[in-house]
């Protein structure tokens, strides 16, 4: 019961991120799932605790506010290529580093174009062990799984690749021109918007890339938290475009 409570709750949130802003009857939804129109209605109010922006409408129904963005599969699923395998797509609420956690996938055999997303990241980290500032619900972090042969590009080339996809990201979705400088991090306004850090496992018989993690953190409402550091909006510019930067970055680099 569980399991079929949890599907409900994610083929509802599902439907209504592919029909955001736009309203969908519980009888239409219900039709659409095969379930019952209160397992539609049970599916809203756990969403709803769980921050979703949805409004119920008298005689329109359910819709999913433009000002939703959190992070999940499905909130994502609209905005990516075909050739993106969601399968392959994990995301978290926390993690202390969406590079530890890519990099243990890779030791474990996970294919290429794997992704790790996180809402926030607790011990992100940047060059040379760098504390990497990542707070809930204002950014986007994520980390690539990649192997050589089928990237198209090795590990050197990585983080400028990511460097270019971000560049295009801010440009293309917010309208603002972002610049990478020579360590691939992101500048905008003068200030550091984004950090990129490419890890590979080296074979020390052969010198052999077997896979290599990039991992990606961009500020997108944090302010100007630090010196230095800045972010793509103020605290009131966000709403749903974080889903659709991080759908840019997945489908540059996770195919």
């Amino acid at each position: 019961m569980a399991a079929e409570k949890l599907n409900t709750r994610l083929r509802v949130l599902e439907q209504l991120e592919l029909n955001r802003s736009k309203s969908l009857s519980g009888e239409k939804l219900a039709a659409l799932l095969g379930v019952s129109r209160n397992a539609v209605w049970k599916a809203v109010n756990e969403l709803k605790k769980e921050g979703y922006p949805i409004e119920a409408a008298t005689n329109k129904g359910y819709s999913l506010g433009e000002n939703a963005n959190i992070l999940t599969l499905q909130s994502l699923a609209p905005y990516l290529e075909a050739g993106v395998n969601k399968d392959n797509i994990i995301v978290f609420n926390e993690v202390e580093s969406t590079n530890d956690i890519a990099i243990e996938l890779a030791l474990k055999g996970a294919p290429h174009g794997t992704v790790v997303l996180a809402d926030r990241q607790s011990k992100g980290r940047g060059h040379k062990g760098i504390d990497f500032y990542s707070p809930t619900q204002s950014g986007v972090y994520l980390s690539f799984v990649l192997r050589p042969e089928q990237a198209g590009f090795n590990a050197e080339e990585a983080s400028s690749i990511a460097a270019q996809a971000v560049c295009e990201a801010v440009l293309n979705i917010c309208n603002k021109n972002a610049v990478a400088n020579k360590s691939n991090d992101i500048i905008l306004n003068g200030k550091k918007i984004c950090g990129i850090l490419t890890e590979a496992l080296l074979e020390p018989d052969t010198g052999y890339i077997r896979w290599f993690v990039t991992g990606i953190g961009i500020y997108l409402n944090t302010g100007d938290f630090e010196e230095g550091f800045g972010s793509i909006f103020n605290k009131d510019g966000l709403n749903a475009l974080r889903i659709r930067i991080a759908a840019h970055v997945v489908n540059a680099l996770g195919v």
